[in-house]
């Protein structure tokens, strides 16, 4: 609905950068990969925090555990939070509204519901190129798509949207607009 949307110019203007993902805490999401991406750029930018919103459909959350324990391992754990699951609507909309970047690594999907949520918040998105993604979004124009399975890639994705200003503030406002119209 109309309240869903929030505009924003630009992101990544704090001193803290928030990269999100929402949706199924799942590793057919590149989540094994979007945490060894995070790896990489904590390599060279210490103010970046990765945020995981969402749910394991396994109670036990062996998804989570392991990532927490990749994220440990590889010296990053007090950087990577995972939220749990967020109620569509105001609650899910503030997470969006505190992140600067949102990424969605998936192997495969359909059109996931999570991009037009991020892109109405006004987030700048990185997805892969996989199911019907690349037949909604245009690459370099409304989000930046990527191959699926690749740290390296979705870590130079993300340091091209932090250090880009006016690439990144085309990515928010045709994201934005592409929301509006579906």
């Amino acid at each position: 609905s109309e309240g869903d949307f929030y505009f924003r110019e630009d992101t990544c203007q704090n001193d803290e950068i928030n990269i999100l993902y929402t949706g199924r805490i799942s590793f057919a999401k590149g989540l094994r990969e979007l945490v060894e991406a995070f790896a990489i750029i904590n390599r060279k930018r210490d103010n970046v925090i990765l945020n995981f919103v969402g749910w394991d459909y396994d109670l036990s959350k062996p998804v989570e555990k392991y990532l927490k324990s990749l994220a440990n391992n590889l010296g990053i754990a007090a950087k990577v939070i995972f939220h749990g699951f967020k109620s569509v609507g105001p609650e899910l909309n503030a997470m969006y509204r505190m992140a600067d970047i949102y990424v969605i690594p998936s192997y495969h999907e359909g059109f996931p519901r999570t991009i037009w949520e991020a892109m109405a918040n006004g987030l700048p998105v990185i997805a892969t190129k996989v199911g019907s993604i690349p037949e909604f979004l245009k690459d370099d124009e409304d989000a930046l798509l990527i191959e699926p399975h690749n740290a390296e890639k979705i870590a130079k994705a993300i340091f091209r949207i932090m250090e880009y200003v006016d690439y990144r503030k085309k990515l928010i406002h045709n994201g934005y607009l592409l929301a509006g119209e579906n």
